[in-house]
């Protein structure tokens, strides 16, 4: 539906999944939410512990799916994401949008070799994309794909 509305865009089916370094970093990474909920739960009504677990099955549920629906792409001049648990978002842009982009490595990420990407795109309001634990290979082809469009600059 995408390329009948954008025929400028064309959207790849088969895109890459997270590796499994990056299911296990989801796993392993705290919940604050639940951490707080839980703390409330035992200070105001201790005898609603069970909504405590509940909770917790939940927010890994939600990672698993997220997980599992989280795929990226980088081809020639376009880029796209895909991410969501319940519902997930298509991201495509070409790389002549991209005003800028960002690499990061938290602790936890560096232990695991993975890497969060974000790209800001030229529009109104300027638009953010991230993408969390891909392989610091793919974090460095997309510096790569990026700093390429220098290529594409024509100075007058």
């Amino acid at each position: 539906m995408v390329e009948e509305i954008l025929p400028a865009y064309k959207v790849e089916r088969s895109m890459e999944s997270l590796s499994k370094q990056a299911f296990k970093i989801r796993m392993l990474r705290p919940s604050f939410f639940w951490i707080l909920t839980t703390v409330a739960i035992y200070y105001f009504k201790p005898s609603l512990w069970y909504i405590s677990l509940i909770l917790l099955a939940i927010i890994y549920t939600l990672r698993i799916l997220d997980y599992k629906n989280s795929r990226y792409l980088l081809n020639d001049e376009f880029i796209q994401f895909k991410s969501g648990s319940l519902e997930t978002s298509l991201f495509i842009t070409k790389r002549s949008k991209v005003i800028q982009i960002e690499v990061e490595r938290t602790k936890l990420q560096k232990l695991f070799g993975l890497a969060s990407i974000e790209t800001i795109n030229r529009s109104k309001p300027v638009h953010h994309t991230k993408l969390q634990d891909v392989s610091v290979e793919y974090a460095d082809e997309f510096y790569t794909w990026y700093t390429g469009r220098t290529k594409n600059i024509q100075v007058e």
